[in-house]
Parts: structure tokens; C-alpha cells; sequence
């Protein structure tokens, strides 16, 4: 290894091995000992002396490496003094500055102690004053209160007699108004009746309108069915004549084909063939036809256009007999007048009904004013009482007022209390003012009022006077708790001081005691650390710059090992490389080490060499641990069961802490759901809540409700009002068609046979007035319930009607069960159908009752054949 030059600083891994003095913390050199505690002489450094003489030996260099450790583990104890000194240098400083405020605070509280007692004196002087005049206050307040009361009486009496004039002034209007209006009520009432005896008239005003109006409808439909008369029968006439010719003609045909019948049946006879009239079988002159015999089909066709021909004779026979019958009811019905003096008639009628109408609208208006003009006499009455009452009410407080307010002057003026308390002493002249003699006032008469003489006292004067001394006495008297407070707040806080004083008096005292203890123990703290870091400007530095040395020391204690274990390997390395070489066939060594590495292969390997060193010593150092070899000193451990054990303990630590996994993840999981759930319930109950509501009135709507008791939904209850409207409507006619024996009724209940929770509000029960019993509809015949169902049919047509705005039905079809009925109830049921014709509904009927033929005119015949139905009109226009 390459020595730095003599003077050269050491450096890592160039270390001056010449040892400095160690000092104690006195700053003495420590002396150099060996092993054996024998002082060793320090070496000189001399830059001429041989290499290696002037090193110090390892024994020297492992003395001093121990000194320093020593000295460093001594001065590490002094570290904690260092802190303390530290420590209790702060304490010193804060000591000192809490010194100082004690004694600041002494001096405060001191001169605070020397205001306090004048302070209290003038406190308790202004509070004795305060309470003084809280006690002349009710004094003060009554007569504050006198005056103030005289002059409320002053001006009560001048709004009672500003009052009373007007009250006379209205009493005497309602006078004048109560004479006039008797006069004005009869003249209401007499218009009044009048116009009501015209509205009286306006109903047979109206009803000979709606005759004249039906005069005059009546005259135009005489007159147009007039000219459909003349129509109809020219039509007849004509049809007449062709359906005579068509029937001549047939029975011509038929006589000429009943001449013909032997050619006919001639026509059917064979050789061999029995006749079919003699029987023979021989024929010898079969006769022959003429050329113009008519053969069977003529016949028919002549007898088919003699029936329809007919047919439409018979039309116009039932057609122009409802032409007559209807043009004589016209005729009839206009009373033989014509268009134009049925106009006039409806004219002059409407005139009338407009002038009734007028008249009658003026009624309410003359009935409101009658009305007004009653409650107005009533009013006037009951104000001329009101003020009566009031003039009298207003005329006995002002005669109270007026001796109230004498006895309040006399009173001020005899008790000198004009002036206010305090002020007593002042002449009554200041307030009051009293006249010679009787003490007459410039508004009083007489000098007395109520046997007491009077006093003119100007009130506000002294009502400003007495306000402005109660309102001083309240000031003063209105601070009686503060003064108060204030001389309590003096005597606590010279308490206050005095104890305080007596506390900072013994903190100073502490404070002080305190102040010597820690000079004292920070003089001795730095001395003893001073000594300690001799030359070096901090402890820490002195042990920093002692575990350098140390380190240093170590590393040339090291590097002294090494360098004598190099100098013996070398000369072992140099016999074993001389042998070695010549066992390898080298002449010398300088030949063996002409066949040497490279440098980086020796570094190389060098490295190596060094770390399995490294990894050696770590070794050895570890397995001279005491627990290693006391391990080693006991029997061997089974090493398959603890390595089973292990494994086992492994694999149940695994599995637990895979549980513990789950465990927690499910207890999250379990935690966002319950707050998940939470939340959901919370927006739930209100929907919930809703929906039970929703549900229930769905259910009671829905008839299927418990609180439903007629188990009627709102769609039946909806259709029931309907339906009772139909069956009222229903038994108008039902009554009439039944002979009066049946009634339908409407029925809240189910209806018959039906099995679903909701249904009622929809059932019928047929009343029999012969039996008095309510009948289920189904127990009626055929007749019977075809009878029925006719009557709701044309109920519902009614209803419809009325909901329709009074727009009516044109046409009604009634299909099929005429069969079931009896002749009475047949006529019944035609009866009313007739009647629905006679408003201009047109009623149709199905039916194969042959009777109603001849019962109704006009008919549409359906005629079925073998090709298909043809439709035939009877007695239509």
C-alpha cells in the first residue's frame, strides 16, 4: 500500500497512524497504555525514518482506540447535563420574566388599593341620594296624575259638547227623514202591486201564444197536407184503375188456359200411358192447343203483377187514410182560420207576452227598492233610538265630568300641590289662579261648581312641571340598582385586591427563592461543561469529533493487522510461489510472474476474495452469538414435526385469516346494505303510504272494499244514478202497458245470480202491485219481460234525450216479441208506441204477428225465395 508524504492530512484509507493525546474532560492528555496497563511512549513522526519503524503498533493503536471509546461513552453521560442546562436556562429566563410581572402587578393592585376607599364614599354618597328620590316618586306621580287627569277632563268636555251638537244635528235629519218615508212606502207598495197583478197574467199570456203558435203551425201543415191530399188521391185513382186492369187480365188468362186444360193435358199423354183423367191407355184423338193458349207461367205472371198491383192499391188506400185522418186533425186544429190571420193572432200575442215579461222583470227591482225603502225606516227608527239613548248617555257624563273636574282644581289649588314636591314652598300664584271674591273662572258662572269654589289652574304648565320632576326623581331613582351594584362591585373588588395582593405578595416570594435555585444550578452546569469541551466549542462536537478519531484508530488498528498479516503471507507466498512455480515448470518466480492475469482479472478475483471474507467474518460473528450457541449446545429438535407444525400452523392461519377476509368484506358489504336498506325504507314508507291509500280508495272504488257495504263500484255507482233515471222514465210507460200491476224499482244490491265481489248498484226488482211483493225480474214471463224490457228501452231513449240537450231520437226499432203478448197488452204496448209517432219519432217494427198488419199502415214486407229476400213497401209515401 502506497503511504501519503510526512505532513500530508489523513485521509480514508490513508491514515496517520501517529496518535494524538486523548483529554480528559479537565482538558489533561490521557496517558497511552498497553494491554497490561503499562504507559506506552508516544512515537515521534520522523520523515527519515525507515518504513514502517515510525508506525505505531497495533497494541498502541487498540489503547487509544479504547481511550477514546471511554472518553466518548463519558462525555455521551454529560449530554443529558447539557439538555438539563438547557433546561434550566429557560426556566431561569421564564422565572425572570414572571419575576418582572409580579412585580408590575404588585405595584398595580397597590395604587388600585389607595383610589378604592374615596371611590366607595362618593358610590355610596350618590346611591343614599337615588334611593331619596325613588321615595318621593308615588308623591310626584300622584300629582303627576291629577293634572294629567284634569286635562283629559277638559278636553272630554269639549269633545262631549262637539258631540252633543252633532247629535242634535242628527237627531234632527232622522226626524225630517222619518216623516218623508211612510209617504215613499206606499208609493213602492202601490207600484209594486200593480206589476204583480200584471205577472199574474203572463202565464195565460204565454199559454195563448203557444195556442196561437200551434193555431198557426196547424194552418201550414193543413194546407201542405192539403196539396199531399190531392196528391195521394189522383195517385190512388190511378193505381186503382191499374191494379182493375191487371186483375181482368188475369182472370182472362186463366179462363182461357181453363178452355185450353184438355191441350194441356193432351200435351202430357204416350203411347201405353194411362190418361190421367179416364184412365185409358188408348188414345185416339188427343186434342190440341190453340196457338194463343196461355200456358201456366202467363197465369202466374198475370196473377203476380195483379198481387203486387194490389198491394199498391192497398198502400195507397192506407196512405191516403192517414192523409185524411191527419189533414182533418190540422183542419181542426186551426179552428177554420187562415195563414194570415194566424200570424196576426201570434203577433198580437207576443206583443202581450214581451209587455208581461217587461212588467214582470221590473219586479224584483221594485220589491229590492220596497225592500231598501222598509229597512230604511227601520234603520232611521233605530238610529233616532241610538241617538236618543246616546244624547242622554253624553249629557249625564258631561254633568259628572263637569264636577269632577271642580273638585280635581279645587283640590289642586287648596293642597298647594301646583308646584311640584320638592318645590312646595312656592307661592300658589305659579299655578293657580283665584279671582276675589267668589273665585269666579272666565268660564264658569256663578263661582261654584257642585258647592265647591272654583279654581282656574293652567294645566299644562304644571303638568310639564310635574312630568319633568318625575321624570328626574325616576332617573335618579332608575339607577338605585346600578349605584347599588356598583358599591357592592367596589367593596368586592378591594377584596379582590387585597387577596390578590397578598397572593402576588407570596408568588414574588416564590418567584424570587425559585430565581436563586436555578442561577445556582446553571453556574455549577456550565462550569462542569465547560471543563468538559476543553477546547472544542460544543459537547457534541468534542464526542463528534472524538468518535472520529476513534473510527480512525480502528481502521489503522485494522489496517496495522493486515499489513503484518500481508508482510508474513508475502514471505509465505513468495516460498509456496518459488515451489509453485517449480511444480508448474517455471525456472523462477519472475517467470511465473510473467504468465500472471491482468489487472482486472486480479481485481476481480481480489473483490471475490474480499466479500467471501466479508460473508466469513459474518458468519463466524453470527454463530458466536450466545442464543446460537446455546442452541447448539442442546439435543437436536425433531425437524419434521416442527416443520409439520409449521405447516399445519400455516395452513389454519391461512384458513382464519381467509375467514377474517370474508368476514370483514361481509361486514361492509353488510353495513353499505343496511344503509343502502335504510334508505330505500325511507323513500319507501311514503310511497307505501300512498299506496295503501291508493289501495284502499281503489278498493272502495272497485266495490271490493269492506267499508263498501253495497259492494258497488264507482263505475256502478256512476251508472246507477243513470239507471234510477231510466227507471223512473220506464215506469211511465210501464205503468200504462203492465194495466198498472208492475213498477220497476231500482236495487242497490247484486244483481241476480251474480257471484263477483263488486256488482251492486245495478239490480232490479219488479214491484207487483196485485201481490205487494218485490219480484226478481227473471220470474216474469215472456210477455211480461218483453213488456218490461220495452219500457227501459224507451226510459233510456228519454234519458238520452235529456242529456242530449232535448235533441230527440228519430227513429226507434223495436225487434220481435209481439208473439208473447195477449191482445190487451198488445193494444197497450201499440198504444204507446203510437204515442212516441205522434211527437214525429219514427217507430219501427219486427215482427210475423200477422195481426199487426192490419194494425199499422206503413210496412216494409221481406218476402224470402229461393234467390235471395226482396223487400216490398206498404203504405210509404
Amino acid at each position: 500500500t502506497e503511504r501519503p508524504a510526512p505532513g500530508a492530512p489523513p485521509t480514508r484509507g490513508h491514515t496517520d497512524l501517529t496518535p494524538d493525546p486523548v483529554r480528559r474532560g479537565d482538558g489533561a492528555p490521557v496517558p497511552v497504555r498497553d494491554e497490561d496497563g503499562a504507559p506506552i511512549p508516544p512515537r515521534r513522526k520522523d520523515a527519515g525514518a525507515v518504513p514502517g519503524a515510525e508506525d505505531p503498533s497495533a497494541a498502541e493503536l487498540a489503547v487509544l482506540e479504547r481511550e477514546r471509546r471511554a472518553e466518548i461513552a463519558r462525555l455521551s453521560e454529560l449530554l443529558t447535563e447539557e439538555a438539563r442546562l438547557s433546561v434550566v436556562r429557560r426556566d431561569l429566563l421564564r422565572v425572570e420574566q414572571e419575576l418582572a410581572a409580579l412585580v408590575e402587578a404588585d405595584a398595580s393592585v397597590a395604587e388600585r388599593l389607595a383610589v378604592l376607599p374615596g371611590l366607595i364614599e362618593r358610590a355610596e354618597r350618590v346611591l343614599a341620594e337615588a334611593r331619596t328620590h325613588a321615595a318621593r316618586i308615588p308623591a310626584a306621580q300622584a300629582f303627576r296624575d291629577a293634572t294629567a287627569h284634569l286635562i283629559e277632563i277638559d278636553g272630554e268636555l269639549a269633545r262631549l259638547a262637539a258631540e252633543l251638537d252633532e247629535l242634535s244635528q242628527r237627531e234632527a235629519e232622522l226626524s225630517a227623514a222619518e216623516a218623508e218615508l211612510p209617504g215613499r212606502l206606499a208609493e213602492a207598495g202601490a207600484a209594486l202591486a200593480d206589476l204583480r197583478a200584471q205577472a199574474a197574467a203572463l202565464p195565460a199570456a204565454v199559454a195563448s201564444l203557444d195556442a196561437a203558435r200551434a193555431a198557426l203551425q196547424a194552418t201550414h201543415r193543413r194546407d201542405a197536407l192539403a196539396v199531399e191530399l190531392d196528391a195521394a188521391v189522383a195517385a190512388h185513382q190511378v193505381l186503382v184503375d191499374r191494379a182493375q186492369t191487371l186483375r181482368e187480365r188475369w182472370l182472362d188468362l186463366r179462363q182461357a188456359r181453363i178452355d185450353g186444360m184438355a191441350a194441356e193435358l193432351a200435351l202430357d199423354l204416350a203411347d201405353g200411358q194411362p190418361c190421367a183423367v179416364c184412365g185409358s191407355g188408348h188414345h185416339p184423338a188427343p186434342a190440341a192447343p190453340a196457338p194463343s193458349a196461355p200456358s201456366a207461367d202467363d197465369e202466374h205472371a198475370a196473377e203476380t203483377e195483379h198481387e203486387a198491383a194490389l198491394a199498391e192499391r192497398e198502400a195507397a188506400e192506407r196512405a191516403l187514410a192517414s192523409l185524411e185522418s191527419r189533414h182533418a186533425d190540422a183542419a181542426e186544429a186551426t179552428e177554420g182560420l187562415d195563414v194570415a190571420e194566424a200570424e196576426e193572432r201570434v203577433s198580437l200575442a207576443e206583443e202581450e207576452v214581451t209587455r208581461l215579461e217587461t212588467a214582470a222583470g221590473r219586479e224584483p227591482a221594485l220589491t229590492d227598492a220596497l225592500g231598501r225603502i222598509e229597512s230604511e225606516r227601520e234603520r232611521v227608527r233605530d238610529q233616532a233610538m241610538e241617538i236618543a239613548e246616546a244624547l242622554a248617555a253624553h249629557r249625564a257624563h258631561h254633568t259628572h265630568l263637569r264636577s269632577e273636574r271642580a273638585r280635581l282644581r279645587t283640590g289642586l289649588a287648596t293642597t298647594g300641590l301646583t308646584a311640584p314636591p320638592g318645590q312646595l314652598d312656592t307661592p300658589p300664584a305659579a299655578g293657580v289662579v283665584q279671582e276675589p271674591g267668589a273665585g269666579v273662572t272666565g268660564q264658569e258662572s256663578g263661582g261654584m261648581e257642585a258647592g265647591v269654589p272654583v279654581y282656574e289652574v293652567d294645566g299644562a304648565v304644571v303638568l310639564a312641571g310635574a312630568e319633568e320632576e318625575l321624570r328626574r326623581l325616576r332617573q335618579s331613582a332608575g339607577r338605585e340598582d346600578e349605584l347599588a351594584g356598583d358599591v357592592a362591585r367596589l367593596h368586592r373588588e378591594r377584596q379582590d385586591l387585597e387577596e390578590e395582593s397578598r397572593g402576588v405578595a407570596a408568588r414574588l416570594a416564590a418567584c424570587r427563592t425559585k430565581h436563586e435555585e436555578l442561577s445556582g444550578d446553571a453556574g455549577r452546569l456550565g462550569a462542569r461543561l465547560d471543563a468538559a469541551r476543553g477546547g472544542d466549542p460544543t459537547l457534541t462536537a468534542r464526542l463528534a469529533r472524538l468518535g472520529d478519531e476513534a473510527e480512525l484508530l480502528r481502521e489503522a488498528l485494522e489496517a496495522t493487522q493486515a499489513a503484518a498479516a500481508a508482510h508474513d503471507e508475502l514471505a509465505r507466498a513468495g516460498q509456496a510461489a518459488e515451489e509453485a512455480a517449480a511444480e508448474a515448470g517455471f525456472a523462477d518466480v519472475a517467470e511465473a510472474e510473467a504468465a500472471v492475469r491482468s489487472q482486472s482479472e486480479r481485481e476481480s478475483k481480489a473483490e471475490l476474495l474480499r466479500r467471501l471474507d466479508d460473508q466469513h467474518a459474518a458468519v463466524t460473528s453470527t454463530l458466536a452469538d450466545p442464543e446460537l450457541v446455546a442452541a447448539a449446545a442442546e439435543p437436536a429438535p425433531d425437524l419434521a414435526a416442527i416443520e409439520a407444525e409449521r405447516d399445519a400452523l400455516e395452513e389454519a392461519h391461512t384458513r382464519l385469516s381467509s375467514v377474517r377476509d370474508r368476514a370483514v368484506a361481509r361486514v361492509a358489504r353488510l353495513e353499505e346494505l343496511y344503509g343502502d336498506l335504510s334508505g330505500h325504507l325511507q323513500r319507501w314508507r311514503p310511497a307505501a303510504e300512498r299506496h295503501r291509500l291508493a289501495e284502499r280508495m281503489a278498493a272502495l272504488a272497485g266495490g271490493t272494499s269492506s267499508d263498501n257495504r253495497w259492494s258497488m263500484s264507482l263505475s256502478s255507482y256512476v251508472l246507477g244514478e243513470r239507471l234510477r233515471q231510466v227507471v223512473d222514465a220506464a215506469n211511465e210507460r210501464l205503468d200504462h202497458m203492465s194495466g198498472g200491476r208492475y213498477l220497476l224499482r231500482h236495487d242497490l244490491r247484486k244483481t241476480a245470480g251474480s257471484r263477483a265481489r263488486s256488482g251492486g248498484g245495478l239490480g232490479l226488482r219488479v214491484a207487483d202491485g196485485w201481490t205487494g211483493v218485490d219480484r226478481d225480474p227473471a220470474t216474469l214471463s215472456g210477455g211480461e219481460s218483453f213488456v218490461t224490457s220495452l219500457a227501459l228501452a224507451l226510459g233510456l231513449a228519454d234519458v238520452v234525450t235529456a242529456e242530449a240537450g232535448g235533441a230527440e231520437l228519430g227513429m226507434l226499432f223495436v225487434d220481435e216479441g209481439f208473439g208473447t203478448l195477449d191482445e190487451d197488452t198488445l193494444d197497450s204496448v201499440l198504444d204507446i208506441l203510437d204515442g212516441l209517432r205522434d211527437g214525429g219519432r219514427a217507430v219501427g217494427i219486427v215482427s210475423h204477428v200477422a195481426e199487426l198488419r192490419s194494425r199499422i199502415s206503413a210496412q216494409l214486407k221481406v218476402t224470402k225465395t229461393r234467390t235471395g229476400s226482396t223487400l216490398a213497401s206498404v203504405g210509404v209515401g
